[in-house]
């Protein structure tokens, strides 16, 4: 993506940045309506980040603020709530709610919030923490506590970044996950197809542990081996996957084409489904991300190089992700199927996952 060093990075505006992200452009509007008209009346959003402004302390998110993943780390229920009058007028979106995932994030205070604070309708996936022992007996605590229906842990939220899942995901809260039936959510380090052997292992070792895979595996760019690695996932009955993220249909293709329509599961990555972003190949840095606005993370100079590979009409990445789950529906389906299709994976699906 197009990213400053942190040094470089001027102070973040996030009042500012979600002010922009609330005007959509006239043909947002008109792509809005008629996108809904092929979606479910109620719909599940299987990934939603959640935060207040004093939930998020920015001197100890510096090694996140070159991403654009720190682009909204503060956005409350009241603001899910206006994003969802904005992109599905008139329509039901119940959520799986959870803390922002990087280290700057108080992860405990957020998961108080979004017990207390949720609308009913809706569904809390404790956010773990795994810096320390005591860390570690807090999410085993709150996990065999009933509140929550999914748990999601990170390998960027601790001091250290972390490299191997048990890092992150710690033996002693995985036996608790499996124990007490909570799907966890899993966003790996590395592309799915980098991280066989880990996945491999781990459904080895907790072969009753119901796992969903975030954002595909991959996000982004559709890797060679993507559908050979899905077909192994396949394999796999207590893997499930949201499409979180993904803008390309091709990968949400060969995700259904070896998952099938019961085991994918449609996730916005509220609120970075905000951004309006397109993705390119850089020559020397690899697959980056343009966007419309001059966040902290971007790089003028890099952008102003490649800026001209914007479309023009330039979309919400929630747009661009339910367009290329029709896309690959429409793709791999008869007319008659699609609609079953949908349903199972914007609401369905979800709802049997996390007891919605």
């Amino acid at each position: 993506m197009i990213m400053s060093t942190v040094e470089q990075l001027p102070s973040p505006d996030f009042a500012a940045y979600f002010a922009h992200s609330m005007k959509p452009m006239d043909y947002e509007v008109a792509f809005i309506d008629e996108l809904n008209k092929e979606l479910p009346s109620s719909i599940i959003d299987a990934h939603v980040h959640a935060s207040e402004e004093d939930h998020f302390d920015i001197t100890k998110a510096q090694t996140i603020l070159d991403k654009s993943a720190s682009t909204f780390p503060e956005t409350t229920i009241e603001q899910s709530q206006q994003i969802d009058a904005l992109l599905h007028p008139g329509m039901s979106v119940r959520k799986l709610r959870f803390a922002h995932a990087f280290r700057g994030i108080d992860h405990k205070a957020v998961n108080d919030y979004l017990i207390e604070q949720s609308p009913v309708q809706d569904r809390v996936a404790l956010f773990g923490v795994s810096e320390n022992d005591e860390e570690i007996e807090y999410t085993r605590e709150e996990l065999l506590s009933g509140k929550y229906s999914a748990l999601k842990m990170y390998y960027c939220s601790t001091a250290e970044e972390k490299k191997n899942l048990y890092e992150y995901f710690p033996p002693q809260v995985l036996e608790i996950a499996e124990k007490v039936a909570v799907p966890i959510i899993l966003h790996l380090p590395k592309t799915v197809s980098k991280s066989m052997d880990e996945i491999r292992m781990l459904v080895q070792d907790y072969p009753n542990l119901r796992i969903m895979l975030a954002h595909a595996g991959v996000t982004w760019t559709l890797p060679t081996d993507f559908d050979t690695t899905m077909a192994e996932i396949a394999g796999y009955k207590n893997i499930t996957v949201d499409t979180s993220g993904v803008t390309n249909s091709a990968i949400i293709r060969a995700t259904l084409a070896h998952l099938g329509p019961q085991r994918v599961l449609y996730g916005s990555d509220e609120p970075l489904n905000l951004l309006r972003e397109f993705t390119y190949v850089n020559p020397v840095k690899g697959p980056r991300l343009l966007t419309d606005y001059p966040y902290h993370w971007v790089d003028p100079q890099e952008y102003d190089a490649y800026k001209h590979l914007l479309p023009e009409n330039l979309m919400y990445c929630e747009l661009q992700q339910e367009d290329a789950l029709l896309v690959a529906i429409r793709g791999l389906v008869s007319a008659r199927k699609v609609d079953a299709h949908v349903q199972a994976i914007f609401h369905d699906n979800a709802q049997r996952e996390f007891n919605f």
